[in-house]
């Protein structure tokens, strides 16, 4: 099934502990349902791949889609770390995202927002606005 688009069912923790170690960039998004319960999404993008999980009421789904990335990306990895973050606040508006690149040195965040607390923060460098997009491109909006 590595050409075809995968999606299964699950009841567990979500994603495979493989896609989550070999990740290079991830979305999470973490939103209040009209019931009060919460919906949380996670994307993880490796190299040669994107696995989603998504999870509601103790029910978790996992797609796989077949994803590649080729060229310099741990360079722009490595400009976003550089970045002095912007930290402003921001409603509270009970939905929250985040957008992270991994590397061996630590996580980079390329920006997120704390919908709960009314927390933003934003990575202003070229380079995270290309490694968001990438991320958008893998995971939907």
């Amino acid at each position: 099934m590595k050409n075809a688009l995968a999606f299964a069912l699950v009841f567990g923790l979500g994603a495979s502990a493989h896609a989550a170690s070999s990740a290079i960039l991830e979305k999470h998004t973490t939103e209040t349902a009209g019931t009060g319960k919460f919906r949380t999404t996670a994307c993880y993008v490796s190299m040669d791949g994107v696995v989603i999980t998504r999870t509601f009421d103790g029910i978790t789904t996992t797609e796989e889609k077949t994803f590649k990335i080729s060229g310099p990306i741990d360079t722009k990895i490595e400009e976003a770390a550089t970045v002095s973050l912007e930290t402003k606040k921001a409603s509270a508006i009970g939905f929250s995202f985040s957008f992270i690149a991994r590397r061996t040195g630590g996580d980079v965040n390329l920006g997120s927002l704390d919908g709960f607390k009314g927390e933003e923060v934003t990575n202003p460098s070229l380079a995270a606005g290309l490694l968001k997009e990438i991320l958008l491109n893998a995971c939907g909006k």
